[in-house]
């Protein structure tokens, strides 16, 4: 799918994690990088997707099979 492509390789490890119910600790712990990174690439994949929320961007992926 042309998304995966666009994301960088943390991009789709934070999306696939996040898909999978992880939290942000959760999340940071298992891609190396801190919480606040985490939550910088969520809050950069929400304007890629054009997500009002963490829900919706799980949402949104979930159905153009990006994880």
């Amino acid at each position: 799918m042309p998304d995966n492509d666009i994301l960088t390789e943390r991009q789709r490890d934070v999306l696939r994690l996040l898909c999978e119910g992880a939290t942000d600790h959760q999340i940071a712990a298992r891609v190396s990088a801190s919480k606040r990174t985490v939550q910088r690439e969520i809050v950069e994949l929400r304007a890629h997707f054009s997500a009002g929320s963490r829900t919706e961007l799980v949402a949104v992926a979930m159905r153009r099979s990006v994880r």
